[in-house]
């Protein structure tokens, strides 16, 4: 499998779980809110929702870190892109992504190794609703490592062709904001 196919391949994987994670987040609103009708409404307690919710939200975060290093969607510095020439923003982008992957592929690694051993020894949270925690560890660890790899693809493309990862055209664009 070429590198560009594998890239592709990556990219439709980040952009599935984007949606997987917005779907996640309106599960979280809706548990929340359920959880309020139904306490005004009956008085019954609920102590399920926020439960849920955390958990859902957590998934969510760390589902859609691929997708949003996929847009370039992090929170970088703009204004460092003006003040500085495409040479040195380039290498201001090659070191970033080397430096966020070797941090996220440690997560990763760690959260892997956390996933087992909720595994083994069997760790719930606490509480009524009580659900295992492997699985939150688990989806964790793949969100961590699907960023890993995204960070990993979008490092060799800007190492390969730095034009189609799109940070050498960034001279036409400081040239319009001088004008």
């Amino acid at each position: 499998m070429s590198f560009s196919r594998l890239s592709a391949a990556l990219a439709a994987l980040n952009t599935g779980l984007g949606y997987v994670a917005a779907l996640l987040l309106v599960l979280a609103a809706t548990g929340i809110t359920a959880g309020i009708i139904i306490r005004s409404t009956t008085g019954i307690p609920t102590d399920w929702e926020i439960p849920l919710s955390v958990l859902a939200l957590i998934a969510a975060t760390f589902l859609s870190a691929g997708y949003t290093q996929l847009k370039r969607g992090h929170v970088s510095i703009e204004v460092l892109e003006h003040l500085m020439s495409a040479r040195v923003n380039h290498w201001r982008f090659l070191l970033g992504d080397l430096l966020s992957l070797v941090f996220c592929a440690f997560v990763a690694w760690n959260a892997w190794q956390l996933t087992h051993h909720a595994w083994i020894e069997g760790h719930r949270l606490d509480g009524a609703f009580d659900p295992k925690l492997w699985p939150v560890y688990a989806l964790m660890a793949f969100g961590m490592t699907t960023l890993s790899l995204q960070l990993f693809t979008q490092l060799l493309t800007n190492v390969r062709d730095p034009k189609a990862a799109g940070i050498a055209d960034q001279e036409a664009e400081i040239a319009k904001w001088s004008e």
